[in-house]
């Protein structure tokens, strides 16, 4: 395994256990590796960038859904949840809430 392979699986790791405080020195380390001279450990790395950005992408997604969700809570609007047989449910606006001091 090259360096670059190397960052690209720890990068890889990272996203996929959400650990978002790893990825700052992640991105630093990747800024000093250099590009592997072999054409497969080039092909190889192309492959791992590909996955990490589906990842990243996916990892945003779930970060604005999240966001979303969160206002939702804090607004009242209605909030859609899944019960113990996973069917969806649309729980009604609460005007009843209580707020944290």
């Amino acid at each position: 395994m090259t360096p670059l392979e190397q960052v690209l699986d720890d990068l890889s790791a990272a996203l996929r256990h959400a650990d978002f405080a790893a990825l700052g020195p992640i991105s630093a380390r990747l800024e000093t590796v250099s590009l592997p001279a072999e054409p497969a450990a080039l092909r190889r790395a192309a492959r791992a960038g590909t996955l990490n950005a589906a990842l990243l992408g996916a990892a945003a997604s779930g970060l604005r859904a999240a966001r979303r969700r969160i206002e939702a809570l804090q607004t009242g609007d209605r909030v859609s949840t899944y019960d113990r047989q996973g069917i969806k449910t649309t729980l009604p606006p609460r005007s009843d809430r209580t707020k944290r001091v």
